[in-house]
């Protein structure tokens, strides 16, 4: 049935007190909804709802003021109830209340088939002991233990009353009343089967508290189902319904009761058994104690005379294990000994053959490096020579070039470590000009015309003998043989070729031959930095070897 349209407010909530598992009467007293105490009150609602008015049920001790049955609760109790597996084939399972009442009228029987199983079937009567059970405590004088059995009953009880609740407060969603009929009574045997199904279920342990707050929510939907039957009645198939509820909940009282006194009887035959087998259990304990002291005392009595052979035999066996250990032990340290001796000779063999061999290749590495290192200095200075080199011909100062080297670098390098060297190709281009102020100086000063026309003739025409000029001009001839030099690449030649010139041409020309001689130089002394650098590795190299 569809439980969320209870017009219970949603603030009202369930206050889970955990109460004690001891019922609030005695065993003995009257119930305020039974079978036997509140049949009239029933039978009296039930008639003052047929006449139109709603007579109040039986009145339950009321826990507190205020507590209601929310929607959440009634929820819960309909899942609990739904829960519950299908009814049992039996007799008392599936019966009505007169069997259960019955049944429970006469507990010193027994329940032969009518009490349902955890199985589902009809349970089998156990055999009673030889010695009759201890009697139990008289009723009057033992309190009475809350049984987990009632909690599916009050649940059905809850959605009883909020079905009740539902019905008189929400007229206007009425159906017709053929179809609230129908629905009452496929509801009511809905009902029926889930409670016949929840008696025939084992009573739970562990259940209490879940009890409890059950008990406070079935108080409340009491009260709530009181005050619901005090107001006035709409219509009659409200009322019908009304009087409908209130007759199974008659019906459901009497049932829990039967119900709780077959379970009364059953926790007091539980107990009596327990009791007897406990006693039982306690005598054939010390019954087997007792036995097994005189066994264990025989068995020392029997095994001492053996014992003692045996400790004597075990102590002839380790004293002739003993010699013969020690014997075994000596034996075996003079071979020990033996072979440590001859092991330790040829460890020393072999270790003064390692040894040598060791200084060999020792020997071999150091030569190997001495070799490495004149290569790696041969290296070093081949790298430094391009880079000089490099930077002679580029017309670039030397200091990055020079640090490369190993030693002092020689004077005619150093001297280009901050200035950039003239190069080859710049002296090719200034060597016309330095030759016209060459020519310039050869010229005679303060000459007349006619010794000016007659140089200037023979100027035209030279006559040598050899390499030396005997009519013509000398010094044009000594600068075109040093251009023809420079053009060939040979920079030493041409110098040599210009300081053969006349003093006055010569100093005419000093800047530029003073460039030339110490490029040359330069030159020069970077070939002896790479011969010097070859004849240093070749040395090492033979020395090694």
């Amino acid at each position: 049935m569809a439980l969320e349209h209870w017009p219970f407010p949603p603030d009202q909530k369930d206050d889970a007190v955990p109460m004690s598992d001891t019922p609030r009467t005695p065993p003995n007293a009257p119930r305020p909804r039974g079978s036997s105490s509140s049949g009239n009150q029933a039978k009296g609602s039930k008639a003052g709802a047929a006449s139109g008015t709603a007579a109040p049920m039986a009145a339950p001790e009321v826990k507190g003021a205020g507590e209601t049955s929310s929607p959440a609760s009634v929820a819960s109790a309909a899942e609990m109830t739904q829960d519950t597996p299908p009814p049992a084939t039996g007799g008392a399972a599936s019966g009505t209340p007169a069997a259960a009442s019955a049944e429970a009228a006469a507990p010193s029987a027994g329940v032969s088939s009518g009490a349902s199983t955890p199985s589902g079937g009809a349970r089998v009567s156990q055999p009673m002991p030889a010695s009759p059970p201890a009697p139990p405590p008289p009723a009057q004088t033992r309190a009475r233990r809350f049984e987990p059995a009632i909690l599916p009953i009050a649940a059905g009880l809850v959605v009883l009353v909020g079905a009740t609740a539902y019905l008189v407060s929400s007229p206007r969603e009425r159906q017709a009343p053929a179809a609230v009929q129908q629905a009452e009574a496929a509801r009511d045997a809905a009902i029926d089967r889930r409670l016949a199904a929840l008696e025939a279920r084992p009573a739970a342990e562990g259940l209490a508290d879940r009890a409890t707050a059950a008990e406070r929510r079935l108080d409340a939907a009491e009260t709530t189902a009181r005050e619901l039957a005090a107001r006035p009645m709409v219509d009659s198939e409200a009322r019908s319904g009304v009087t409908a509820a209130t007759e199974a909940l008659r019906r459901i009282e009497e049932r829990a009761n039967a119900l709780e006194s077959r379970m009364q009887e059953e926790a007091r035959r539980a107990e009596a058994r327990i009791a007897q087998a406990e006693a039982t259990l306690a005598n054939r304990m010390t019954g087997a104690e007792q036995a097994l002291a005189a066994r264990v005392t025989a068995a020392e009595q029997a095994f001492a005379p053996r014992l003692a052979a045996l400790d004597a035999a075990l102590n002839q066996r380790v004293e002739a294990a003993g010699q013969s250990m020690t014997q075994r032990m000596d034996a075996a340290g003079r071979s020990m000994d033996e072979r440590l001796s001859r092991a330790e000779a040829e460890m020393n063999q072999r270790v003064a053959r390692q040894e040598q061999q060791l200084a060999e290749r020792v020997q071999q590495f150091e030569r190997r490096l001495a070799q490495a290192e004149a290569a790696e200095r041969r290296l070093g200075a081949l790298a430094a020579r391009g880079a000089i080199q490099t930077a002679l011909e580029a017309g670039r100062p030397l200091g990055q070039a020079l640090s490369g080297l190993s030693g002092t670098p020689p004077v005619a390098l150093a001297r280009y470590r901050e200035a950039a060297p003239p190069t080859e190709a710049a002296l090719r281009l200034s060597f016309e000009d330095a030759a016209r102020t060459a020519r310039l100086a050869a010229e005679p000063q303060g000459q007349s015309v006619t010794d000016s026309a007659l140089a200037r003739l023979q100027g035209l025409v030279t006559v040598r003998r050899g390499d030396q000029v005997v009519v013509g001009d000398a010094v044009s001839g000594e600068l075109e043989r040093a251009r023809r030099s420079l053009d060939a690449g040979d920079l030493p030649g041409a110098v040599e070729r210009l300081e053969r010139l006349p003093e006055p041409s010569r100093n005419a020309m000093a800047g530029w031959i003073g460039q030339a001689r110490d490029l040359v130089e330069a030159r020069a002394a970077l070939r002896d930095l790479g011969t010097s650098g070859a004849a240093t590795g070749s040395t090492s190299g033979a020395g090694s070897n």
